[in-house]
């Protein structure tokens, strides 16, 4: 025992320089090879997972898919209810617009009326109308209606019966027997700014 000491202390005291590793193919190489290979061995062994580490990993893994499969077929679900809801509102706008444009071609139809009926009343504010009574009712013998007007508007202005008149219209009318009797005698001239409104008695 004293000598391993002292053989111990001997190489302790031994620089490391002066140490000498023993041969590769000498039994103390070879066992201290085998002891490091089964000592790294067993410190990968053991750095394995387990059976139960691996399934629960799996298990782990498992669930990740789902919750993921779970959120995309939640978000496929909500656009495919927002695409209904976008086709139900264009449905709605195309009504909406054909009813529009039915509308346009009503208020386009009005619109022309609307404008006949001003531009008829503008032309009407221009025109010099004229409602005759006591008139004879045949054609024949009796001067024309646009000759008489002119020669009563010339003798009213005091100018020459043969001055031309501007007329735009002139003919008879049928009226009925309550406005004709209240009306004989009488001729009504709607007259033009420079002559005002008259009623002449014939």
């Amino acid at each position: 025992m004293d000598k391993v000491k002292a053989l111990a202390e001997t190489e302790a005291d031994e620089p490391l320089s002066s140490r000498r590793a023993p041969p590769p193919n000498s039994p103390t190489s070879s066992k201290t090879s085998t002891l490091y290979g089964n000592s790294k061995l067993q410190e990968i062994i053991q750095n394995l997972p387990s059976k139960g580490d691996i399934a629960s990993m799996l298990a782990k893994l498992d669930a990740s898919i789902h919750e993921k499969l779970s959120s995309i077929t939640n978000e496929a679900r909500q656009k495919g209810l927002r695409v209904g809801d976008l086709e139900g509102d264009r449905d709605n706008i195309q009504l909406r617009v054909h009813t529009l444009e039915q509308r346009q071609d009503t208020q386009d139809a009005r619109i022309v009326q609307i404008l006949r009926h001003t531009e008829d009343l503008d032309n009407r504010g221009r025109r010099i109308i004229i409602f005759m009574s006591g008139a004879s009712q045949s054609h024949r013998g009796t001067p024309k209606i646009s000759e008489m007007l002119q020669t009563l508007f010339n003798n009213i202005r005091q100018r020459p019966v043969e001055t031309p008149i501007l007329m735009d219209r002139a003919h008879r009318t049928l009226v009925g027997t309550h406005i004709a009797h209240s009306l004989k005698h009488l001729t009504i001239g709607t007259l033009g700014p420079d002559w005002g409104y008259g009623l002449f008695k014939t």
